[in-house]
């Protein structure tokens, strides 16, 4: 048999009626199951389990531990998260040159509980107790500097400090005189400044 106009010729005579019926063959999409399952459910019809399963894993244990999970999450909501602590290293925040500077932010689940700045001498890029400590902050911020000393901005924008997920934080840092004289953290989504608690 001939290959007809618009067909392949390279398949085997053998194979070409099957072709032809494959390219006649048109798929639409069907009506959506929507209806059909929220009725089932507002008549309170439990899936169908294959016979096979254990006893164990039908519909009313399934559903029971379903509810255990949904019910742990919100606990998890009310009582939230542990706390945890961010550690960003390296940066040069107090303004001598070289990028050996740290934050170190402790996040509980209500928000920023302090932020402390740390010069990382080790080279380790991450905090120890011998990290000597150039900023510690646990309330608003304020700015102490000298009468007539020149105060110098490092603005970092923008990364996740406070560890809530979004790259949406920046760290706004204040030195002068070789010294970190304020340090806050903001939202870039609306600009307002992280309160500490």
């Amino acid at each position: 048999m001939m290959p007809q106009p618009g067909e392949r010729d390279d398949l085997p005579p053998e194979l070409r009626d099957l072709e032809r019926a494959l390219q006649g063959v048109r798929f639409e999409p069907r009506p959506s199951l929507a209806p059909e399952v929220i009725g089932r459910v507002r008549r309170g019809e439990a899936p169908a389990l294959p016979e096979w399963r254990p006893a164990w894993r039908r519909w009313p244990f399934v559903a029971g531990g379903g509810a255990l999970v949904l019910a742990a999450a919100a606990l998890l909501l009310v009582l939230g998260a542990p706390s945890r602590t961010i550690d960003r290293c390296c940066f040069d925040l107090d303004g001598e040159g070289k990028a050996d500077d740290g934050v170190v932010i402790e996040r509980e689940r209500d928000g920023v509980r302090s932020l402390l700045i740390y010069e990382d001498r080790r080279g380790a890029r991450r905090y120890h107790a011998e990290s000597p400590v150039r900023f510690r902050r646990d309330a608003s911020p304020a700015v102490s500097a000298p009468e007539g000393a020149e105060l110098v901005t490092v603005d970092l924008c923008c990364a996740d400090y406070d560890g809530d997920g979004p790259d949406d934080d920046g760290l706004l840092v204040a030195h002068a005189d070789g010294r970190i004289r304020m340090a806050a953290l903001y939202d870039t989504r609306d600009g307002t400044m992280r309160r500490l608690r």
